[in-house]
C-alpha cells in the first residue's frame, strides 16, 4: 500500500489514533522535553471481552489481540522510545487454542523496557479498559480509561519523586476529529503528514507479527 501510494503520488495514512489523544501526547511531550528526567519504561494495556462469543463487543471478524489491540500501543511506545532491540511474548489461549491474552516485553539496548498487555478474555461484565504507566527518573504518569456508555471515564495522575500527587486535567479534544482534520490538511498540503505517516503503522504491525512469531517459537525475537 505504501509503495502504491508513492508510485501514484497519493497520500496514505493509517488511523492508529493514539498520537491524536491528548493524554498520550502529554507523555510524548514529557519524554521529549525531559521535564521529569529520562523515560525509563512504559507499560500499556487494552483489556476487553471481545473474544467471548456472547460479549457485547464481539465481532466474528476480529483477530487475536496481537493485531486487534496491541498494534495501537506498539505505535505509541515506538513514538516515545524508538524501535526496540527485541520482543518476547507469552499468551493465554482461548478455548480454540488461539491467543486470547498476550503479554509482550520490548527490550532496548540501553536497558530501557516496555510492556504491552492485551486481552480479549475479560469477563463480559468487564468494561473495555485501556491506559498506560510511564516511569521517568523523577516521577510517573498513570492513565486509566474505562469505556462504558458515552465518553470514557478517565483518571490521569502524575506521581512526582517528591511532593504531592497531581491529578492532571487536560483540555479535551475529539481524537477522531483531530485525526480526520490532520488527514484533510495533509491532503490539501497544509501540514506535513509525518505524524500519521503509514511507515509508523507498518513498524507497529511489524511488532505485532514479531509477537506472533515469539509465541510460535517460544523465544525472544530480535528486531
Amino acid at each position: 500500500m505504501i509503495d502504491a501510494a508513492s508510485q501514484s503520488k497519493r497520500t496514505l495514512m493509517v488511523g492508529l489514533l493514539m498520537r491524536s489523544i491528548s493524554h498520550y501526547e502529554h507523555a510524548y511531550g514529557a519524554a521529549r522535553s525531559g521535564a521529569h528526567g529520562k523515560l525509563l519504561s512504559v507499560t500499556a494495556y487494552r483489556l476487553g471481552s471481545y473474544l467471548h462469543p456472547g460479549a457485547p463487543d464481539h465481532k466474528s471478524h476480529y483477530s487475536d489481540p496481537s493485531t486487534e489491540l496491541m498494534t495501537f500501543d506498539f505505535d505509541f511506545i515506538q513514538w516515545l522510545m524508538g524501535r526496540p532491540a527485541y520482543i518476547s511474548a507469552s499468551a493465554v489461549a482461548t478455548h480454540r487454542g488461539t491467543p486470547g491474552e498476550i503479554s509482550a516485553v520490548l527490550g532496548y539496548d540501553d536497558g530501557r523496557s516496555a510492556t504491552v498487555l492485551a486481552s480479549g478474555l475479560m469477563p463480559n461484565s468487564f468494561p473495555f479498559s485501556a491506559g498506560y504507566r510511564a516511569v521517568f527518573e523523577k516521577g510517573a504518569l498513570d492513565l486509566q480509561n474505562v469505556f462504558e456508555a458515552g465518553p470514557p471515564k478517565t483518571s490521569f495522575t502524575f506521581y512526582p519523586a517528591e511532593g504531592s500527587v497531581q491529578q492532571l486535567e487536560l483540555k479535551g479534544n475529539n481524537p477522531y476529529g483531530k485525526e480526520l482534520q490532520l488527514f484533510a490538511d495533509a491532503i490539501r498540503g497544509e501540514v506535513s503528514g509525518d505524524l500519521l505517516a503509514p511507515e509508523h503503522a507498518m513498524n507497529a504491525l511489524t511488532l505485532s507479527i514479531a509477537t506472533q512469531r515469539s509465541l510460535r517459537e517460544h523465544r525472544a525475537i530480535e528486531l
